[in-house]
This record gives C-alpha cells, structure tokens and sequence, in this order.
C-alpha cells in the first residue's frame, strides 16, 4: 500500500486472510473505488495508460482500489479479533528491551513481556533506531507533501492512479489519485537529498505543477478540502537479520 492505493498485493493479502472482505470494499463505494491501472506522464508531456492486468475487461474484481488511508486503517482495525489480540490505545511505547530470554515492550502504563516482536511503526521506529542500526538516509528517501482536492478536473473513470514525471518536479514525481466522491489525493514526492542541499519548497514546487499548462484547466475550479500534509518514504532499505519493520508507507 502506498498511501491511498491498495496494488494487488494488498488484496491479495486481504483474500487470504478472508475473501468475502474483498466484496465488502466492492460495496462501500463511498469510501472505495477501484482502480484498474496506472497513467505516467514524462517530462516532454507524453502519457501512457498502463492498465494492471492484460485483458482487465475479462476481470471481475479490479486489481486494486483507492481509498483514503484513514477509512482504510479504521476499516482493517475493526477486523482485528479482540478473543486473539489485546488492543492498547491511547498508549505511547517508552522503551524496547529485546534480551535472550524474551522481549519487554514498556508503554505509559504497561509493562509487556513477549517472545516476538513485529514492529509496525515504520522505517523511522523505536525498534529500527535502537536494533535495527536506522539511520536516516536522505539518498534513499523521498519528501512528500500531499493535499485532498474536491472537483480536480479530468479523473480517470476506472480508477487510474497518475504519476507525472514532469519538469518541475523533477528528480521526483507529482501524483493525482481519484477518490471518492469526486475527491482526489494530490501531490508531490521529490529526492530528500536535493530538497535539503538546494532547500526546495516543495508547496511552491506543487503550485508551480498545478498551475502550468498541462494541469492549469484540470485545477481550475479545485478546492483544497484541508492543510497541506508532508512526510517522507522510504525508497530502498537496507537488510537486516535482526528483525523487520512494516508500516513504512
């Protein structure tokens, strides 16, 4: 998942762990569509629709789906078995210990004892800074700035997610997603080494991609429904033994 976008790999996650829940996200078409492909752009202005499967008309189920990240985590966590799994909220992890004989995982008010540990804090967690030897790697790091749009122009009717390697974006990408509701993720990931060494603004980067003549119509009539949102993903990693960290997107 990366994102709002659930590839194949994620459903076919969900149908193991059970099929039916694919109908339920088929169902919910006000929180999910799907999505049966990708749209790339290069910087001469050339596109290429790129549908995820050979012959997508042959199939009944779409390859993937475009979701908001928050309905989906809400939509996963309600599916957790609370007979099999204890849930802690509100509980901000203060320590790891990982020794030979278990590992302790101290909490604001818990003290837990295990024999596994699955971090699923991402590539910046506690676990990965104290066991993994993480370090922040800014050559194999992307900075992102995202925003929700309403009324973006042009939206693929099945679902195509776009990825734009435009000029202005360049070493990085600016993307669109259709949601629902005529809603659309939209923004930019770009190099966190060349953002830190030429101290790239990457709110003016996005408007500059918005406003130029290949999106200026699309945008045209656009409202931003909340504050501009920035983070940062990984884009390789490095391997280790000792344990392994999810959650990275």
């Amino acid at each position: 998942m990366c994102g709002d976008a659930l590839s194949g790999k994620v459903l076919n996650q969900i149908k193991k762990l059970n099929p039916e829940w694919i109908d339920e996200l088929k169902k919910d078409s006000k929180a999910y569509i799907p999505s049966w492909g990708v749209i790339f752009s290069a910087p001469d202005g050339n596109d290429v629709s790129v549908p995820f499967r050979y012959q997508p008309q042959e199939s009944e189920d779409s390859p993937g789906f475009v979701t908001k990240r928050i309905d989906f985590d809400n939509w996963l966590f309600n599916k957790l078995d609370t007979k099999k799994a204890t849930v802690l909220q509100g509980q901000e992890v203060q320590d790891v210990i990982i020794d030979d004989k278990q590992v302790t995982v101290k909490s604001d008010d818990y003290i837990i004892n295990a024999k596994l540990l699955i971090s699923a804090e991402g590539d910046r967690a506690l676990v990965a800074k104290k066991y993994g030897g993480y370090k922040m790697e800014h050559q194999h790091h992307c900075a992102g700035l995202r925003v929700y749009y309403d009324g973006v122009a042009g939206l693929d009717e099945n679902g195509y997610i776009e990825l734009h390697f435009v000029k202005e974006s360049l070493p990085g990408y600016f993307w669109v997603f259709p949601l629902p509701n005529g809603q659309a993720n939209v923004g930019i990931g770009m190099l966190s080494k060349y953002v830190i060494k030429k101290k790239v603004n990457l709110k003016k980067v996005m408007l500059k991609v918005i406003e130029s003549p290949k999106f200026k119509e699309r945008f045209q009539n656009a409202k931003i429904q909340e504050k501009y949102k920035d983070g940062d993903f990984l884009w390789a990693a490095k391997r280790t033994d000792l344990l392994a960290v999810i959650g990275l997107c």
